[in-house]
């Protein structure tokens, strides 16, 4: 679950800052970067957002 989702994440951020040079990031990274914030969390517990999410994982 959390491998799908930490994915999923990293291409939203790509999307949203339109940069391909972010599959250099992994999840894991990212993850603890934003881990203060706990929508991150919310959202990896929210598998029906994670599916929404217009991302090929």
């Amino acid at each position: 679950m959390y491998k799908k989702a930490e994915k999923t994440l990293v291409i939203f951020l790509q999307k949203y800052f339109n940069m391909e040079d972010l599959y250099e990031i992994d999840g894991r990274t990212m993850a603890a970067a934003f881990r203060r914030f706990d929508i991150v969390e919310r959202y990896i517990k929210n598998m029906e957002w994670i599916d929404s999410v217009d991302c090929k994982v």
